[in-house]
């Protein structure tokens, strides 16, 4: 576990694994708390994966270092990627964008194509 803490960057100190972090995580950060979420998952390898706003707490250089850890560990994976911030979902293949519960884009992307992982 403490490896992979260290892959996702979440630094809690030298008894990383023997911290109180309270209940549901209320002595962490937001960002910690995604990055925990984000450990655990590493650790299952699951063949989908649902990140709902999973970095709607992260900086921008801490989005970008989550994400490129999701795909480069989760090559053939299937993801669902509910965000509000467009940056999240630049690698997605596939973008169906709702407004009120309405699909306004449902857009087909050919990533490897255009030379984007």
């Amino acid at each position: 576990m403490l490896e992979v803490c260290k892959k996702v960057n979440l630094n809690l100190g030298e008894a990383m694994l023997d911290i109180v972090i309270g209940e549901n995580g209320n002595k962490l950060s937001g960002g910690q708390r995604q990055k925990l979420a984000l450990a655990r998952l590493l650790i299952r390898n699951p063949q989908y994966l649902v990140l709902d706003e999973a970095t709607s707490a992260l900086d921008k250089q801490a989005e970008s270092e989550m994400l490129r850890m999701i795909s480069e560990n989760y090559l053939n994976a299937t993801y669902i990627v509910i965000a509000h911030k467009m940056s999240a979902i630049n690698g997605c293949n596939r973008r169906i964008i709702l407004v009120d519960g309405k699909c306004v884009l449902d857009q087909h992307l050919n990533l490897q194509e255009d030379g984007i992982n």
